[in-house]
């Protein structure tokens, strides 16, 4: 599946880290690279990750594609908790990404550390992810 980089962490020596991107073909969910936050167990097969408060826009950029995606019939989203707001950014709670083809693309665009994880989520988590975008202060 094509991935589309979105952005990458401003001012951030070096160019790797944390960055966002999203699948070129509409359904394909986004992709977060991000530090790994050890300090809440998430289930097998997933990762939660860190992304600062300085990546707000470009995390919204990458769900401008598909806006409407996430909602239910009254525009409400179920709450997941896969995206939610910290006091220095963002914890993203995604599928640990293992695809090499995939992972060979972002590590093109973003070197991928030895302290990072790339998690994807669905398109249907757009609400929940530019709500997180929009809380202002801590969760």
């Amino acid at each position: 599946m094509p991935v589309i980089f979105v952005g990458i962490m401003p001012d951030n020596p070096g160019g790797a880290c944390p960055a966002v991107f999203r699948a070129a073909e509409p359904g394909g969910g986004y992709y977060f690279q991000g530090k790994i936050v050890e300090r809440r167990p998430v289930p097998n097969g997933r990762a939660l990750v860190w992304l600062p408060e300085s990546m707000t826009e470009i995390i919204r950029a990458a769900c401008d594609v598909h806006p409407s995606a996430g909602t239910h019939g009254d525009g409400k989203t179920a709450g997941t908790g896969q995206a939610t707001r910290t006091d220095d950014g963002f914890h993203i709670q995604g599928t640990i990404v293992a695809d090499p083809e995939i992972l060979a693309k972002i590590a093109a665009d973003s070197p991928i550390l030895a302290d990072e994880l790339v998690v994807w989520l669905p398109e249907t988590a757009t609400v929940e992810i530019v709500e997180a975008c929009d809380v202002r202060g801590v969760v």
